[in-house]
């Protein structure tokens, strides 16, 4: 390591031991990392007023995930945005495996946070003839792991694990394209054996190193279920239909002034101490001409009335239809800042004390 290498990660440890501090040191962001188990402040990436974001205590985390598309040839392109791959949640395995038995490989996505797993569903289905074979060994091992198999020429070997921390099942499967069924199947074992079939397919079929070959099943129909895609939380710059809305009946649209809104949930420990501070942003926004909505999120009205009059709250409680976190990421407290015209011109995410509540409406001139 070079003498400018050694000075990069001198001050790399010494921004990380600074950033671990100022958690232990300071209250309110150590009960953001302790109430959530989400937040945390990352070496990097400034947010708008300069100061770092709270994230998740990741040195790998918030990069998108890549996924290649094999276009033949040899030649690859990164279509992890057009499959809904590109995700930030700090993934750490992947699993392919027919999990609805239509033929083709669906995807399962393993992060470190929530959401912890996510399944990416294939509809290509029947449409797209396919072979899958599980090996049954005897003189071999049970499942056939180190087999290589071989399609109409082309191989795959049975294997255990893939990846990072990732497995499927013991299945090989592939892809028959126009020709139906495959011409040609071909296995060497690991024992020294070989196999050879004709004809085969399309399903899932059963290869003994006996040299016995069965039908396991056939696929399925694929299923034709609209895929929902929930609707997306507004971003700094949009002009969202806010509706707000009380147990005793009253709503209102937070337009005309100034506004600022904390999203929270019982169920959050960041946002209980948070609660106890409601009633001084009030006061700060009643102040600036602005008003203040406490937003719960939560979709128990009797849990919320009971803590609500437990708590004794010095503002109303209000609830909103409307998406206003992310379904995929929904961190509390969260904070949304409206200009007059009902515009976001700000979004926050963690405990909010009042110094910090004054500096972000001085810099958004919240007068």
């Amino acid at each position: 390591m070079n003498e400018g290498n050694v000075s990069l990660f001198r001050t790399f440890l010494r921004d990380i031991n600074r950033e671990i501090r100022d958690l232990a040191e300071n209250e309110d962001r150590r009960r953001a990392v302790i109430g959530n188990a989400r937040f945390e402040r990352s070496v990097g990436g400034l947010c708008k007023d300069d100061r770092p974001h709270l994230k998740t205590l990741s040195f790998s985390g918030y990069e998108e995930n890549p996924f290649y598309y094999n276009l033949g040839g040899g030649k690859f392109v990164e279509a992890g945005v057009a499959f809904g791959l590109a995700r930030v949640e700090d993934g750490r395995g992947l699993a392919a495996a027919d999990l609805d038995g239509d033929g083709d490989l669906d995807l399962v996505l393993r992060n470190v946070y929530e959401p912890a797993l996510l399944l990416f569903r294939n509809h290509a289905g029947t449409e797209k003839p396919a072979l899958q074979i599980h090996l049954r060994g005897t003189k071999s091992n049970r499942f056939g792991i180190g087999a290589r198999v071989w399609v109409d020429g082309r191989m795959q070997e049975m294997v255990c694990g893939e990846g990072y921390l990732s497995s499927g099942p013991p299945v090989l499967h592939f892809g028959l394209g126009e020709a139906k069924r495959a011409r040609k199947v071909e296995i060497h074992w690991p024992s020294g054996a070989k196999l050879e079939f004709a004809d085969v397919g399309p399903g899932s079929v059963v290869i003994s190193e006996t040299g016995g070959l069965s039908e396991l099943k056939a696929f399925r129909e694929a299923s034709r279920a609209p895929t929902t895609v929930p609707p997306r939380p507004p971003h700094e710059g949009d002009v969202p239909e806010i509706a707000l809305r009380r147990t005793d009946g009253t709503s209102v649209s937070p337009r005309g002034q100034w506004s600022l809104l904390c999203l929270w949930s019982v169920q959050c420990k960041s946002c209980y101490e948070e609660s106890k501070l409601f009633g001084v942003f009030a006061e700060e926004m009643l102040g600036r001409g602005g008003a203040f909505y406490a937003v719960n999120v939560d979709d128990r009205p009797d849990e919320l009335a009971a803590f609500v009059k437990e708590q004794k709250f010095a503002v109303p409680v209000w609830t909103c239809a409307s998406p206003l976190l992310n379904p995929h990421e929904p961190l509390v407290p969260s904070w949304i800042l409206l200009d007059r015209e009902g515009r976001v011109v700000g979004k926050r995410t963690g405990v909010l004390g009042t110094k910090e509540l004054r500096a972000w409406l001085e810099r958004e001139g919240v007068r």
